[in-house]
């Protein structure tokens, strides 16, 4: 994947939409910063858990469940791991949280 390809744009478009610089879709070498990075994690997991997601701590992402969406991708996978299920509460098991 080329950093001109449209599925980099997407993921920089998605960085801007939770907060990232704008400076970033025009740049040669997107930098996020990690001032940035922290803010944008916290958005993605309230995203996450808005639309249902469960975050499994201490876990190893195999593959992802890919339903619908843009482009209509589709698959299936798991993950695999003793960590607990985050909530909205900040619960889970071990590693803490962003």
């Amino acid at each position: 994947i080329g950093r001109n390809s449209a599925a980099v744009r997407t993921v920089l478009e998605t960085l801007v939409t939770f907060g990232a610089p704008e400076r970033i879709l025009l740049d040669g070498k997107p930098h996020l910063g990690t001032d940035n990075l922290v803010r944008l994690l916290k958005g993605f997991r309230a995203e996450l858990l808005r639309l249902g997601a469960d975050i499994l701590w201490d876990a190893r992402v195999q593959s992802l469940i890919l339903k619908g969406g843009e482009g209509g991708a589709e698959g299936e996978g798991a993950a695999e791991g003793g960590g607990g299920v985050g909530s909205a509460a900040g619960g889970g098991g071990g590693g803490g949280g962003v």
